[in-house]
């Protein structure tokens, strides 16, 4: 049995690409694929966070690749990645709330969320950074 051919090898691709959008999209509606994939229970902190993060850390776009991983993933609390693609645009932004605690992940899940809101209605890189500088300087107030 030697190598498959080139149609061989591009057929399993293909269905292994799919197979990978049918576990994302799922994953969402079920707790199967995390009892699979953890091996350690989470924080409190790590929990959050892990909701807060992309459905996927890989993304292959053709003419980029864009991967991420937080470690240690069972602990962590205030770091964070995030990001989308539009027509013409990668956006990436990447958090780091000091700490690992529970105060952490709710501080880059308010950072996370003003970014996104700014940047679904259409704000620029600036008035997205102002929206989440707003958002922390109010959470500080608060505090």
């Amino acid at each position: 049995m030697g190598r498959p051919d080139p149609q061989t090898v591009h057929c399993i691709t293909e269905a292994a690409h799919a197979l990978a959008y049918v576990v994302i999209v799922n994953r969402r509606f079920t707790d199967l694929y995390e009892w699979g994939r953890c091996t350690t229970r989470l924080s409190l902190a790590a929990e959050i966070q892990h909701r807060l993060l992309p459905d996927s850390f890989t993304c292959n776009a053709g003419r980029f690749t864009v991967a991420g991983a937080l470690e240690p993933a069972a602990d962590i609390g205030g770091d964070t990645f995030d990001y989308t693609l539009d027509r013409r645009s990668l956006h990436l932004s990447l958090t780091d709330a000091m700490g690992h605690d529970v105060q952490a992940a709710l501080l880059a899940t308010m950072v996370v969320g003003a970014l996104r809101n700014a940047r679904r209605a259409g704000a620029g890189l600036a008035s997205q950074a102002k929206d989440a500088h707003r958002a922390v300087a109010r959470y500080a107030n608060q505090a």
